[in-house]
């Protein structure tokens, strides 16, 4: 009994030490989710990802956790750029990332500094985009808020320095005209939970489309059964798995915990992306617009 209690306290040092939290996770006093997101924004038109090359099977890439400032990783920005030119000029055009989505804890310490060099990093990106194959001229970084980008008060200088310089919000997105695509929700689990409003207004507009549907957020609702790096309401969590079971959500995607975890719900599947600081990964999504379903690949660079 005393080992296993022994193995079990190892095991939450770990998993704490991987995104920071213990005294440091509680420094700082941010506001509330209820006070940043009570209302899930739909973007449309210009907001829209622009780099659609028309193929009814396209890529979209995960980037999570790159805790830029934390001198205690060594962060492989030249290693992602070479492997990322290489999957923008591949062969197979369904390969080719169409745009990426950040879920968060881009800064280590929420400071204006981490801000500025994930800037430089992002004009990096958008750089290699327009000298690609598909030369993509706008090319669309999403990004969702985590925790340690509020540390700091770093609210504003996430607004100010990630797009769509928002804090939750969806876009209903089909690569190919003919389509019917696919519905896009961020959301805000900066605080570890999306709130009351936020929560009744994603099955609010869930349930207004019968189209497939992507969740995107920093915490994870299971994580394999990791419960201290996810959600910690259960009864939200049961709520938000509700809510996707009823409105064809086929995906979950979500990072924080810094390592791989995935589950398969059955209609549903929920996937944690390893982080990009502590593990050189990121996640290519392929979705097939036709019959409506998402591949994900694990990728490390």
């Amino acid at each position: 009994m005393k080992k296993t209690a022994l193995i079990l306290l190892a095991s939450i040092i770990a998993l704490l030490s991987s995104c920071k939290f213990g005294p440091y996770q509680f420094a700082f006093t941010e506001e509330n989710v209820e006070d940043r997101s009570r209302t899930i924004t739909r973007l449309q038109g210009p907001y829209l990802p622009s780099g659609t090359n028309g193929l009814s099977t396209y890529s979209f890439l995960i980037v999570t956790d790159m805790h830029i400032g934390a001198g205690h990783y060594k962060h492989n920005h030249n290693g992602f750029f070479i492997w990322f030119q290489t999957m923008m000029n591949c062969p197979d055009p369904t390969k080719r990332p169409q745009f990426i989505i950040n879920l968060g804890d881009i800064a280590d310490s929420g400071r204006l500094s981490e801000f500025k060099d994930y800037y430089i990093w992002s004009e990096k990106v958008r750089d290699i985009a327009r000298n690609s194959i598909d030369g993509i001229q706008d090319f669309k970084i999403y990004s969702v808020v985590g925790n340690h980008d509020l540390y700091n008060n770093g609210r504003n200088y996430f607004l100010n320095y990630t797009y769509p310089h928002i804090y939750s919000y969806c876009f209903d997105f089909a690569n190919n005209s003919s389509t019917q695509g696919f519905e896009f929700y961020f959301l805000d689990s900066g605080n570890g939970t999306l709130g009351r409003y936020q929560l009744e207004d994603l099955q609010s507009k869930m349930k207004k489309s019968s189209k497939p549907k992507i969740i995107l957020s920093h915490y994870p609702v299971y994580a394999g059964g990791i419960l201290v790096v996810t959600l910690q309401d259960t009864l939200e969590c049961a709520k938000i798995l509700t809510i996707g079971a009823e409105n064809n959500v086929k995906l979950m995607l979500e990072g924080h915990a810094h390592r791989h975890y995935t589950y398969n719900y059955g209609r549903m599947y929920e996937e944690v992306t390893p982080s990009y600081a502590s593990n050189n990964a990121v996640n290519l999504i392929t979705v097939d617009e036709t019959l409506g379903t998402c591949v994900t690949d694990i990728k490390y660079f």
